[in-house]
């Protein structure tokens, strides 16, 4: 039981020591919206752009004297700056509230964060009077901090405090890979095509229309010389006539009327001959069951109404004779039955 304890421990050393410290150096590509949302995650603090930069301020009361700056405001991470109060009593200390604000931060772009929180406790630790501590290069950032208490300034105030600044290396982002250069597209020249051949169609020559010949005129006969004897009276010349041939119009044939019988549109066409039946096996099957439920539901029908007439006889004589057509077959067989 101790063996299995003890493996599971160094299990979760495995994952929580090893294997963050294994992944330290490699190209994360910190952004700076990944900065500030590190700086507002407890709620203590906003964010807000202000010019190429965001200023971080707080949001309460309590956390007056806290101030952050990510740089820029949009993209890849450049830097983030963090300021916190600077405490008193037998030395100068850091609130631990504001350790883990800090060491959270700078975690995004140094991605080592025992070493961030390594750096803050030993700059706490060594800074004993205002000054400076590094750089000191931290996982993929530089880190730069700081202990400031102006003349007569009381701690903890806006005048003692202490910072630190991120710097994020270039090895943090991964080495673009150039894009290769297209090769030239070589355009082909253009294709001309000849033009097609015309097919030449022989253009129809045109037969002369024949010139109408000019009826001859009939020459007038010459009238003859009259005699030189005063009796006789010359004869007036005779005058030229045309005849014109008539022209005949022979009557069109009339139509025969039509046979009905032929008619394709007529009601003999509509009744198919013998040899139109199907034969098909299937088609006679069909047709021979439809006839068969059809003798079954006539039959089921006639002997409903037979019994139902059977079991109700008495009423419907009883509704046959009060009616007007019962009275009227009654007179009408009384005529029939009355003796002479």
């Amino acid at each position: 039981m101790p063996t299995r304890l003890a493996l599971r421990v160094l299990a979760l050393l495995f994952v929580l020591v090893v294997l963050p410290l294994s992944f330290a150096h490699a190209t994360h590509g910190p952004t700076a919206e990944q900065a500030a949302a590190a700086m507002v995650a407890d709620g203590t603090m906003e964010c807000s752009p202000a010019g190429a930069v965001l200023d971080c301020t707080p949001t309460s009361v309590n956390y007056q004297w806290r101030y952050g700056r990510v740089s820029p405001n949009t993209g890849p991470l450049a830097g983030v700056y963090q300021q916190v109060p600077a405490y008193i009593e037998v030395g100068y200390f850091m609130d631990v509230g504001d350790r883990d604000w800090i060491v959270r931060v700078q975690s995004v772009g140094c991605v080592d964060s025992n070493g961030v929180g390594k750096f803050v406790d030993t700059m706490v630790s060594q800074l004993t009077a205002p000054g400076t501590w590094g750089p000191e290069v931290v996982g993929e950032c530089s880190l730069y901090g700081t202990l400031v208490q102006n003349l007569r300034a009381t701690c903890p105030s806006t005048d003692c405090y202490y910072s630190v600044t991120g710097t994020i290396l270039g090895g943090a982002f991964p080495t673009p890979t150039p894009a290769p250069t297209p090769p030239p597209v070589v355009t082909p020249p253009p294709v001309v095509t000849p033009p097609p051949t015309p097919t030449l169609i022989p253009t129809a020559t045109p037969s002369p229309t024949p010139t109408p010949s000019p009826t001859p005129t009939a020459s007038p006969t010459p009238s003859p010389t009259p005699t030189a004897s005063p009796t006789r009276t010359p004869r007036p010349s005779a005058t030229p006539e045309q005849t014109v041939a008539g022209i005949t119009f022979a009557p069109q044939p009339s139509l025969a009327p039509p046979d009905i019988a032929d008619d394709p549109t007529g009601w003999a066409t509509s009744v198919h001959g013998p040899a139109d039946v199907s034969t098909d096996p299937a088609a006679m099957g069909v047709s021979a069951l439809l006839a068969l439920l059809l003798l079954l539901f006539m039959g089921f029908i006639g002997e409903l109404f037979n019994n139902t007439v059977k079991v109700h006889y008495d009423e419907i004589r009883g509704w046959w004779q009060k009616g007007w057509l019962g009275r009227l077959a009654a007179a009408w067989g009384g005529l029939w039955k009355a003796g002479p």
